[in-house]
């Protein structure tokens, strides 16, 4: 069971998602990340700016990934 603080956490970062959904793959979390893959990703961030600083990395490179295989499929 998730504690108030990591669900508050959670719920935030969502939020963030919903607030930034086009901007660089913030789309990808808001429609396909799980609580898993959430917690994955921030590991044992403190913050919300931490956790926000590591979730921005990983979207980045797959919002690049898919950039990538959009410019090929045309």
């Amino acid at each position: 069971m998730l504690s108030d603080k990591t669900v508050e956490l959670i719920n935030r970062i969502r939020e963030h998602a919903h607030t930034h959904y086009e901007e660089d793959g913030w789309d990808i979390l808001a429609e396909c990340w799980s609580v898993n893959d959430i917690l994955d990703c921030i590991g044992d961030a403190d913050t919300f700016e931490e956790a926000i600083i590591r979730i921005s990395d990983t979207l980045s490179i797959i919002d690049g990934n898919r950039a990538e295989i959009q410019a090929e499929a045309f």
